[in-house]
């Protein structure tokens, strides 16, 4: 199979996975729910924020589909942008924390080509951006992000870390996009969907944690 196609093809997963998440999340809370203070707004560094356990992660998340929580398996999301302004030029700005020693995870598994996949979907999913951000040496992720309307979106990150037995992990946090927000009804549910000349079809049965 040819690149193109097999980064499509994944994307395309990717897709309906979070589309999944997002019916569970719902269902759950809002995707938009207030938050913690970051440790921007707080003035204090990665390695000083109060994290859970890898324990307490893996706890909260069991059961659930992946981006639905923003500490899973040892490892957090720590999303520096969480606010940009729509229609308008912005750098999003994260980093994957190891919960047992509060440091940016510097060393993944490439999967696809590429260290860490990251998808940034609206609410009302009528927004998708898959984009590929570069890591620095530090641990810290950044990438150009242009988002055309307001309201709440999901950011997924997608990865596994280069460690003994790691598994792959995806992560969620909000972001807000600041302006006129009007939110889009969700379209019926469908099996097959065709885009960019792409048809994807889904079979079987979905259930949340299966």
């Amino acid at each position: 199979m040819q690149t193109g196609l097999k980064i499509t093809a994944f994307a395309a997963g990717l897709a309906a996975t979070f589309g999944s998440a997002y019916a569970v999340g719902g269902a759950l809370d809002p995707v938009a729910a207030p938050k913690e203070p970051s440790h921007q707004e707080s003035g204090e560094g990665h390695g000083e924020k109060e994290r859970p356990t890898a324990e307490e992660g893996a706890g909260e998340a069991s059961g659930l589909p992946g981006g639905l929580q923003v500490s899973q398996g040892g490892f957090t999301l720590d999303l520096d942008t969480t606010r940009v302004d729509a229609g308008e030029p912005a750098e999003l700005r994260f980093a994957v924390v190891d919960d047992d020693t509060s440091r940016n995870v510097t060393a993944f598994r490439r999967e696809h080509g590429k260290e860490l996949h990251l998808i940034v979907a609206s609410s009302d999913l009528a927004t998708y951006r898959h984009l590929h951000p570069e890591r620095a040496a530090d641990g810290t992720w950044s990438t150009p992000v242009e988002l055309p309307e307001a309201g709440g979106y999901r950011v997924f990150a997608d990865f596994t870390p280069d460690e003994k037995n790691a598994e792959g992990v995806t992560l969620g946090a909000d972001l807000a996009v600041s302006g006129d927000a009007r939110p889009e009804p969700l379209p019926e549910a469908e099996r097959t969907v065709t885009v960019d000349g792409y048809e994807v079809t889904l079979a079987g049965a979905l259930r949340p944690g299966a």
